[in-house]
């Protein structure tokens, strides 16, 4: 942090504080993260902050491309406490970047980087009116599990998030994982531990209490913030597998007498053998319990068929529902979200309907790449889409669209 106004300093060692007297009028004091006390924030508070560009010559950085005034002006303005004076909308935060980057960068950013990215969620109306539902029977002590299967690019990651939405403004304890980010051993459950431990400290540590030594196993993290060392293993094959799964269970219906818990887990597929079978234990013991699982994988025949018996256990506990194709007035809508309502919008999402069946993610990679290729141009704030769309221009395939959107970081 540095400022240029006098201010009372905070007592540091000369290793966690750098002073340099720049008159005796003034000081520039700059300090480390986190070594201010909050006592003095309301201090720090009254004087403004230093422009990015003169707060960049303090650090004593290497020379980089100047900071220009209208960008320290916009990045100012964002952190003014009247609203105001701050950007009034996201659209005008990107109008003023568009401005500044100039018109050979514009039409790159607003369609990329920024258009795609902030898509619409459309459709789906029967997979929120469904755990709506689901979200109620769990609050009156009815537990819930769910798989939700779909191809790649279908938007199961894009409905979990949606879900995590809806759990939160029921007033739900919502625990949201990938699976995928957590290969290890129980590396999915531990993070659920973990989240579950940050959203309920008091009340989970608690419940906990008579679970914490097998808890103690799954990781190092856990075992510490739970204020456990970690047993030795018991000697029988398998008798600590089972400890771990039964401690996670009932720790987690505990908290159910108390709490509405929604759990979300991304790529089931990805998760490992303990988790899993953790999750076959909760579904089996859920009837009672205030309790919603909702987990996502990819659908795909030959996985299911080469399913070992802990794969085949989990789909005949749960509740299968599978992800469809957009309709075509579904991906009007998902389109719209982009290109608003642009002149030939209605040929386009016919065009597109046809080769990707109404995958969501298919659909945007190919409007993406008919940007990318000038096909699709945003001149002076407005979309222009073309009547007609040649087919050399389409890329064959999704992973045509992804391989051509690789190549240009590399570009």
């Amino acid at each position: 942090i540095a400022d240029t106004e006098r201010m009372p300093t905070v007592d540091t060692s000369a290793s966690s504080l750098a002073r340099t007297d720049a008159g005796p009028a003034q000081e520039v004091i700059i300090r480390p993260p986190g070594a201010f006390a909050h006592l003095d924030l309301p201090e720090l508070w009254r004087s403004p902050p230093l422009p990015p560009s003169t707060a960049l010559l303090l650090t004593g950085a290497p020379a980089q491309e100047p900071i220009p005034p209208q960008l320290d002006a916009l990045l100012l303005s964002l952190l003014r406490d009247d609203p105001v004076a701050r950007p009034s909308s996201s659209a005008e935060l990107i109008d003023r970047l568009s401005n500044l980057l100039g018109p050979d960068r514009q039409s790159r950013v607003d369609s990329e980087d920024l258009h795609f990215e902030n898509v619409a969620f459309v459709g789906r109306v029967r997979e929120l009116r469904r755990f709506r539902k689901q979200l109620r029977l769990a609050a009156q002590g009815h537990g819930q599990f769910t798989i939700v299967e779909a191809q790649t690019g279908m938007g199961r990651t894009r409905l979990l998030h949606t879900l995590a939405l809806e759990a939160r403004v029921a007033n739900t304890v919502v625990l949201q994982v990938d699976a995928a980010s957590y290969p290890e051993q129980y590396g999915a459950a531990d993070a659920l531990a973990n989240k579950l431990l940050d959203a309920l400290p008091e009340h989970a540590r608690s419940a906990a209490a008579p679970y914490a030594a097998a808890l103690a196993h799954i990781s190092p993290r856990l075992a510490a913030r739970l204020g456990m060392g970690v047993d030795r293993p018991p000697e029988i094959a398998g008798e600590l597998r089972v400890r771990v799964q039964s401690a996670l269970r009932d720790w987690l219906l505990a908290l159910t007498q108390s709490h509405t818990l929604v759990l979300l887990l991304g790529g089931l597929e990805r998760a490992d053998h303990g988790t899993r079978a953790f999750l076959l234990s909760l579904c089996h013991a859920r009837s009672t319990a205030r309790l919603l699982v909702t987990c996502t994988q990819l659908s795909a025949a030959t996985e299911r068929e080469n399913a070992g018996p802990l794969e085949r256990a989990l789909r005949h506990a749960a509740r299968i529902e599978s992800l469809s194709g957009l309709s075509e007035t579904e991906s009007f809508a998902l389109l719209s979200s982009v290109f608003g309502h642009a002149d030939n919008l209605a040929r386009l999402v016919s065009r597109l309907q046809q080769l990707t069946q109404g995958c969501p993610g298919h659909l945007l990679e190919l409007a993406a790449a008919l940007v990318r290729s000038d096909v699709i141009r945003f001149v002076q704030d407005t979309w222009v889409l073309p009547q007609e769309i040649p087919d050399e221009v389409l890329p064959k395939s999704r992973e045509a669209a992804l391989l051509s959107r690789l190549s240009l970081l590399s570009a």
